[in-house]
């Protein structure tokens, strides 16, 4: 992800991203299996906010509604920080069957899924915690 968000071009590497003047803060709350705690994801974000972060690209999911969870997205929220979430990898509509963090009702959020070349949802082999994506009600494309 930082190389599509960062990585400076013009310097014979082959790739190049889309913004190279980006500023990134790498904040990591889960383990090499793909595991964490929701109050070191609290803390992230936290952290984040505290920082100035003008959005969090957060590509994990998975548990219940959390009232901690909520309230540091939605301190992101007043200060203007997009939080765009993984929708889940179950192929449920969210707004039926809540996949959290992506469901919670705040007006930062952003939740995404991924697509195949032909527009189905795209499956990768699901890492333990790691959520790629589900079907969305409403849908728009993001392209990198």
């Amino acid at each position: 992800m930082a190389g599509t968000i960062a990585a400076n071009g013009d310097n014979g590497q082959g790739v190049v991203g889309v913004n190279w003047d980006a500023d990134l803060m790498a904040l990591k709350f889960l383990d090499d299996s793909g595991y964490g705690s929701l109050f070191n994801a609290i803390l992230a974000i936290e952290y984040a906010t505290m920082m100035g972060a003008d959005l969090t690209n957060n590509s994990w999911g998975g548990g219940g509604f959390s009232q901690g969870l909520y309230d540091a997205i939605a301190a992101a929220c007043a200060t203007d920080s997009l939080f765009i979430a993984a929708a889940g990898n179950s192929n449920n509509n969210n707004d039926v069957s809540a996949s959290y963090p992506s469901s919670y009702d705040l007006d930062n959020i952003i939740a995404v899924a991924s697509t195949d070349h032909i527009k189905k949802m795209f499956h990768l082999q699901p890492l333990p915690n790691i959520s790629p994506s589900p079907h969305l009600p409403i849908s728009f494309d993001l392209t990198s």
